[in-house]
């Protein structure tokens, strides 16, 4: 059966101190645990204090700890430094990320990025590169998102103001209006 490693609590790094104070053996301390040695060692070895590394303080190991942990879950972009300094220098002469991109790929064959990617760059590592967009919004908005609507729902549409006035008088078909909804809530028609 497999059994799935399990991280050091503090708890359990304040009973490593302990017991590592009262002189137990690193065997005697994993066995109490139920870990094998190795564990035991390797968190002494890599959370310890830099400039004393015999001292082990559990909450600076802890500290350490999930902050290795932490980084080891973000993922960089642009990691090749001939794409970044490719992408930095691009957006310098005023290209936009998809302009990059094509770019790339024309220039150097071997090499590709998403202008996604680019993008994903700009807004997580390199904010102050923003204004270089050709619209540096600091969150960017979907293409069809607009806050007003541009062209009118109704085509050739003619204002109430510029109506015929024998409109007023409702005498022909379709000079008039009604809701033709008849619900409880409606009032009957007063025609």
């Amino acid at each position: 059966m497999k059994q799935s490693y399990k991280h050091l609590s503090l708890a359990e790094r304040e009973e490593i101190s302990i017991w590592k104070a009262e002189g137990l053996p690193l065997r005697e301390i994993a066995r109490r645990f139920g870990r094998d040695v190795s564990s035991i060692s390797r968190e002494l070895k890599r959370n310890a204090p830099p400039l004393r590394p015999g001292r082990y303080l559990p909450a600076r190991a802890h500290l350490r700890s999930t902050q290795r942990n932490q980084l080891s879950r973000t993922h960089p972009r642009l990691k090749k430094p001939e794409i970044r300094q490719h992408v930095l220098l691009k957006l310098h002469q005023g290209l936009s990320p998809e302009q990059i991109a094509g770019h790339l790929r024309l220039e150097k064959s071997k090499l590709s990025i998403s202008h996604e990617a680019v993008y994903q760059f700009i807004y997580s590592e390199a904010r102050n590169l923003i204004p270089l967009l050709a619209r540096s919004h600091r969150k960017r908005l979907q293409r069809w998102h607009s806050h007003k609507h541009r062209k009118s729902h109704i085509p050739e549409r003619i204002p109430i103001t510029q109506r015929p006035a024998i409109v007023q008088t409702r005498r022909q078909f379709g000079h008039w209006e009604a809701d033709t909804i008849i619900s409880r809530k409606t009032k009957p028609p007063s025609w």
